[in-house]
């Protein structure tokens, strides 16, 4: 069981960094899926959970999801040109942001994930985009870039990483945030084990957000 928790762990990584299913044309590959079904609810955070099958692959999608007291706007100065709240997560080691375009829109984030034994510390690098969708939302784009940084002979890469943030401005004070992945590996272990890990990560990221909107980013401190 021991083994079990800590591969759980590295679970925590691969379902936070899987594809997202966030958009019409990205959930035509769904042939069936399940209703949302609410899993955690903590300091205003809820996280969702579904099953689905895409591309013959059965997915478990995550819904997480939090309402800020802060305008769009200053919601997206937070987070522009950044990816400091990954250090919201316990299992982040380091986060340094590069090639940071002078708008903020765009920019490169080099990510080390410290995991327990016997899971082997994993990197990414990965490309941010910002984009204003039409007055009152916009979104965040993450696709992996593993070539643009040279790999580390302790360190193993990883090659496919895709997610999206989306933000929401619900009035002119308030803003909503979600974030949508599935994982699609077919060596899940089963739900009871992992699903409580990885939402007590997404709990943190997300906590790493809200406190950045307080004035400073968390740095992952804690359970």
């Amino acid at each position: 069981m021991k083994h079990l928790a800590q591969y759980a762990v590295h679970c925590v990584i691969i379902a936070i960094t899987a594809a997202p299913l966030p958009s019409t044309a990205q959930t035509r590959d769904l042939t069936s899926f399940g209703p949302w079904e609410l899993q955690r609810a903590q300091d205003g955070i809820t996280i969702h959970t579904r099953d689905a099958t895409r591309r013959g692959l059965n997915t478990r999608e995550t819904r997480t999801a939090m309402t800020l007291s802060m305008p769009l706007d200053e919601v997206l100065d937070i987070v522009r040109g950044t990816s400091q709240y990954w250090l919201g997560l316990k299992q982040v080691a380091e986060v340094r942001d590069f090639n940071i375009a002078s708008d903020g829109n765009t920019w490169h984030s080099y990510i080390v994930f410290d995991l327990p034994w016997p899971a082997k510390t994993q990197d990414l690098v990965v490309h941010c985009l910002l984009k204003q969708e039409g007055d009152g939302a916009a979104i965040i784009t993450m696709e992996s870039t593993p070539d643009l940084v040279p790999e580390q002979p302790s360190i193993r890469r990883m090659q496919s990483f895709s997610s999206l943030w989306t933000f929401a401005a619900i009035d002119a004070q308030t803003t909503r945030v979600t974030y949508l992945a599935a994982a699609t590996s077919e060596k899940r272990l089963p739900g009871w084990i992992t699903d409580p890990i990885v939402h007590k990560g997404l709990i943190r990221m997300f906590g790493a957000i809200r406190v950045s909107s307080e004035g400073a980013f968390a740095t992952g401190s804690g359970e």
